[in-house]
């Protein structure tokens, strides 16, 4: 019911194209990925175009959708391993 809610009003500002701030140029959450050529491939797969930044960090882009993927380049993996990302599209059939 409270996913419902959150997911009816998304999409319901995605419909009326309303901008997420005057100043706002872009949003991008920072991915981790613990293998990262292996995650680049999946999104990849996925459809996502990709935007190499640096040995470790991508910029990936799906329509008007983007986040930055970046490898874990030290031991401490408790973001990774606890960082979750919710993808959500129309039905199609």
């Amino acid at each position: 019911m409270f996913l419902s809610k959150i997911l009816d009003t998304w999409f319901f500002m995605l419909e009326r194209n309303q901008p997420p701030g005057p100043d706002v140029v872009a949003l991008r959450p920072f991915v981790p990925a613990k293998d990262f050529e292996t995650s680049l491939r999946f999104y990849v797969d996925l459809g996502f175009g990709t935007f190499r930044l640096g040995d470790l960090l991508a910029s990936m882009h799906l329509g008007p959708f983007a986040f930055l993927l970046q490898g874990q380049p030290h031991e401490d993996s408790r973001f990774a391993e606890n960082f979750m990302m919710h993808f959500a599209c129309k039905r199609h059939t």
